[in-house]
């Protein structure tokens, strides 16, 4: 929830409306959720990805209908839910595939504004955080290039306490 705020009044009151809007019964988008599987931790769950989303693109959150919030994470997650039929996944399992290539895209614009060499080299540093640490150390890696270090997930914090000397020397 910090992606949009959540750490602030204004960041849970629009979560709030977001999620009590999506749980409105006239639209019928928590029934519906419920019926594709997805019980009321989940659905919160899922509103505070696609707000964090929406913060990342740009968008204040604080300014956005509730109510079209609500659709928009309503469509999204019916969208993921037939790309699950059609792969034979589960519904997170496609939230998650779609996640890593957010992030993926994040990571790729953010090497788009760099020099040639500086993209190459930069590239073979983050593969070879792999190595060194596995994949935690790659995603660290990534977010702080990727995000300019401001991201703050529950992952980069159990790394950098893992490995406070390598985090330190990226």
């Amino acid at each position: 929830m910090s992606k949009f705020g959540g750490r602030t009044l204004a960041g849970s009151v629009s979560f709030s409306n977001s999620l009590r809007s999506l749980r409105n019964p006239t639209n019928g988008f928590s029934t519906s959720l419920l019926r594709m599987g997805m019980d009321f931790e989940q659905q919160g769950v899922a509103m505070a990805d696609y707000m964090g989303q929406l913060a990342s693109a740009g968008l204040e959150i604080d300014k956005l209908d509730p109510s079209s919030v609500a659709k928009g994470m309503f469509e999204l997650t019916r969208q993921q839910k037939i790309m699950a039929q059609l792969n034979g996944t589960t519904l997170e399992q496609e939230r998650q595939k779609q996640k890593a290539a957010s992030q993926n895209i994040s990571l790729q614009a953010a090497l788009l504004k760099l020099a040639p060499e500086q993209r190459l080299s930069t590239s073979r540093l983050i593969s070879s955080f792999k190595d060194l640490g596995g994949p935690a150390a790659e995603k660290f890696a990534n977010e702080l290039l990727a995000f300019d270090g401001s991201v703050a997930t529950a992952q980069r914090a159990q790394f950098e306490m893992l490995a406070p000397t390598l985090a330190k020397g990226i």
